[in-house]
């Protein structure tokens, strides 16, 4: 099985000793911190192991047992000078964060602690964090490039939240990096001090090794627990797969949805544009119909003045035409005229009809010509009811009319053969269903040799085992012999 480690990727110190903000990417798998005395090697080593273990009073161990380092000389940066002790005066605001790589789950974690040391005679506070996420998610710096005091310390926005107590970030430290056993901030301590060991026996006994018995049948049922574990495990990725295979499907289905409304809404902002729009197309022809109904009604007011004026020169002039001799003889005209617009009338009426009867003599003769031979074509009909020669409209008529009677009588004649046809058809049928009733009335009585004959056969069938049917055809057929 494929050990999943928790690898160290990065640390970030700032205002830490001579460092006000520095990362050190320590990802390369083994790492070798050089440099000459006082370059800071155990400066950076003493961070690291304070932020792991959340020791912050056992310092610079890897380079002096004795070494009477604490956290407000690396806050403030001791120097020892005559003319000050600490580089960095008033409030100190520090922070020694360190970047974890967890391949089990691919993702990123930040563990470390803010420190603030309020003046240079009291001991600094201490805050201690565990957040996930990369170092660039957060604040180190303010937006005036100062060191973030604990209140402005955010992670991608949000407030980072502290833990209360050393000891309860202890424990969650332990299970963060993989349910760890207390003794390691103690073994972590003194492999940060990188001395020689004079007897690596009592080394690992005491630090490496419990003092415990090793229980065989324990350990057996260790290892079955743990395979039970292993198993239920792996049914869990597969639950946790199919979850997040839903999920994914769920998060389409809802980006669906979003999309679908906000392109509903995108719908609903244009149909609100156009609406708009229509409303002041509409408003401002209203605007230009009332300026117009206006305008009309002025000069309908103009013409209705005009029209009084007209109408009482109208009136005089009807008076002065009613006394004059004009009046009878228009009269007289307007009488002929109005006979006239009904003799026109009645001839139009005439011309429609007639135009009706060639339209439908014109589908007659189309229909017709295609079973028998017409002496005039659709064309020579059609010209009847057009502007053309008299001479050709009568011939044509001509035509029409003697084809029409010689067919009208060939079809009296077929009618008359078919109709004496059917009256003979008629008769036989008479004579058929008489002789019909009379052959049902009659009623055949047969000789006793025959019943007789009939009885044997039916005996004969019924031993043999023949359904009367056949009795029946049988004496049906010797039957006609009798008749």
């Amino acid at each position: 099985m494929q050990i999943q480690t928790k690898k160290l990727n990065r640390v970030r110190l700032v205002k830490w000793m001579y460092f006000d903000y520095e990362t050190f990417p320590i990802n390369q798998g083994s790492v070798l911190i050089s440099g000459e005395n006082a370059a800071g090697k155990s400066t950076v080593l003493d961070a690291i192991q304070m932020v792991l273990t959340g020791n912050s009073t056992k310092f610079n161990k890897a380079a002096n047992e004795n070494s009477d380092r604490d956290l407000k000389s690396y806050v403030r940066c001791k120097i020892d000078t005559t003319e000050k002790t600490f580089l960095r005066t008033g409030i100190v605001p520090s922070n020694v964060s360190l970047e974890f790589y967890e391949e089990k789950e691919n993702r990123w974690f930040v563990i470390g602690v803010h420190i603030t040391s309020g003046n240079d005679t009291e001991q600094p506070s201490k805050r201690w964090y565990i957040e996930n996420g990369k170092l660039e998610d957060f604040s180190f710096l303010t937006d005036e490039n100062k060191p973030a005091m604990a209140e402005e310390f955010r992670n991608k926005g949000e407030k980072v939240k502290y833990i209360k107590t050393v000891s309860e970030y202890k424990d969650n430290l332990r299970h963060r990096l993989g349910n760890l056993e207390e003794k390691f901030f103690e073994v972590l301590l003194k492999a940060l001090a990188f001395r020689p060991v004079d007897n690596v026996k009592d080394f690992i006994n005491k630090y490496v090794l419990t003092e415990k018995n090793i229980d065989v049948q324990s350990l057996r049922e260790s290892i079955d627990v743990l395979n039970e574990f292993e198993q239920t495990l792996k049914k869990a990725k597969q639950e946790r797969d199919t979850l997040e295979t839903i999920l994914t499907r769920f998060q389409e289905i809802e980006e669906n949805a979003h999309n679908q409304k906000v392109n509903d809404m995108l719908v609903k902002i244009v149909d609100k544009d156009v609406l708009k729009k229509s409303k002041d197309d509409a408003t401002s022809k209203i605007n230009i119909d009332e300026q117009t109904l206006k305008r009309t009604i002025s000069e309908q007011e103009t013409l209705d003045l005009q029209l009084k004026e007209i109408k009482a020169k109208l009136m005089q002039l009807q008076q002065t035409f009613e006394n004059s001799d004009y009046h009878r003889l228009t009269e007289k005209l307007q009488n002929h005229i109005d006979k006239l617009k009904i003799d026109k009338a009645n001839e139009e009426s005439r011309n429609q009809q007639l135009i009706n009867y060639l339209r439908f003599l014109n589908n007659y003769l189309s229909m017709f010509i295609k079973i028998k031979d017409v002496p005039v074509s659709p064309e020579e009909v059609k010209n009847i009811g057009i502007n053309s020669e008299i001479n050709k409209k009568v011939e044509t008529v001509d035509k029409l009319e003697h084809f029409l009677k010689a067919e009208i009588k060939d079809i009296q004649k077929q009618k008359y053969n078919i109709e004496s046809e059917r009256d003979n058809i008629s008769t036989r049928i008479a004579q058929f269903e008489k002789e019909i009733e009379d052959l049902q009335s009659q009623t055949i009585r047969f000789p006793d040799e025959t019943v007789k004959l009939r009885e044997c056969i039916e005996q004969e069938f019924e031993d043999k085992g023949i359904e009367s049917l056949c009795i029946q055809i049988t004496f049906n057929c010797i039957r006609p012999l009798f008749i």
